[in-house]
């Protein structure tokens, strides 16, 4: 992981495959990416749903994000700390921050 204080001030890093959760919900999340970047945010229809039953609290907003190798080689995914900050509580606390 990069070593930059400035930089944690603005990317928070995850294990990858915490992707995969969002990714298994196909009916609720649209994750864009080329492998280089990406993006993470709610269905239309599901925002919808969420709007319909007063609980647009629960609503995923934009989360951008990057990836980048781990020194061990495996792939993890850099954030948008901004981003993240206005996500659910919940989605907080999705995934393993790196050290």
């Amino acid at each position: 992981m990069p070593n930059n204080p400035a930089l944690d001030k603005f990317i928070g890093f995850f294990e990858a495959d915490v992707l995969n959760l969002y990714t298994s919900h196909p009916n609720r999340y649209e994750l864009d990416t080329d492998y280089f970047e990406g993006e993470l945010k709610t269905k239309e229809a599901y925002f919808y749903k969420l709007e319909s039953s007063n609980r647009l609290n629960e609503c995923l907003n934009k989360i951008r994000f990057g990836y980048h190798n781990k020194k061990d080689g495996t792939l993890c995914i850099g954030v948008y700390l901004r981003d993240l900050k206005e996500a659910p509580e919940e989605e907080k606390k999705v995934g393993s921050v790196l050290g």
